[in-house]
């Protein structure tokens, strides 16, 4: 019964809209959606990026990956976070479906390892795995952790930081909350998000690679 009036709701909308978060983690999902959005003229599908994609990107019912930070008039949704990031392949997109920052630094070791294993397998020569991320995401993953776990079990990958300055997550927070607030005009240091002065990233890699790694860094300079 419950299906049916969800159907007929979908069918007779105006503007029909599937609003999805989690659901990618069955590998089915796709197919299914595909299938239903075939099925009504119309209808989009709203990504908000919970785990894993649930419609191809590329399908003309995909309005891509979307945060409800402004609300649409008439659907509620209007902010589209535009990337070249278009996943259509079930499997290709890994989000943490959990805490938005603070976990790609080790998910990204882990990419790596999972390709090497498949690689090596299949005889084929291993990736490239390009990790790009915002400061304040990186920041907030423990990196110096990572970063010798990296160098530890030799898991190469390229790390490429985004540098605004600032950890933005809180502001927009705060923000989607209280849209007039304080927190509007408040400046990154008022509300404790600025990253200044900006760490030297590139210093904490060669860090994390231990004593082996720069000339200050080695025995046979250290004083006496």
């Amino acid at each position: 019964m419950m299906l049916f009036a969800i159907s007929t709701a979908l069918v007779q909308a105006e503007r029909p809209l599937i609003t999805t978060g989690y659901s990618g983690r069955d590998r089915r999902t796709p197919e299914f959606f595909v299938a239903l959005a075939d099925l009504i003229p119309g209808i989009r599908v709203h990504d908000t990026g919970g785990s894993d994609m649930y419609i191809p990107f590329s399908h003309i019912a995909s309005e891509s990956f979307r945060l409800s930070f402004k609300l649409h008039p008439r659907d509620r949704h209007d902010l589209l976070l535009d990337c070249d990031l278009q996943p259509s392949r079930p499997g290709s997109w890994i989000n943490c479906g959990g805490t938005g920052n603070g976990w790609s630094n080790g998910a990204a070791l882990g990419v790596k390892m999972t390709l090497a294993d498949l690689e090596k397998g299949e005889g084929r020569q291993q990736s490239l795995v390009c990790h790009i991320v915002g400061d304040g995401s990186f920041m907030c993953a423990a990196p110096s952790s990572a970063l010798w776990v990296a160098s530890k079990y030799e898991i190469p990958i390229l790390t490429i930081v985004l540098n605004n300055g600032g950890w933005k997550a809180p502001r927009n927070s705060t923000e989607l909350v209280y849209p007039t607030g304080l927190s509007t005009s408040a400046s990154d240091d008022e509300i404790n998000v600025s990253f200044r002065p900006t760490p030297n990233y590139a210093a904490l890699a060669e860090a994390a690679a231990g004593s082996d790694v720069g000339w200050g860094n080695t025995s046979a300079n250290a004083e006496v």
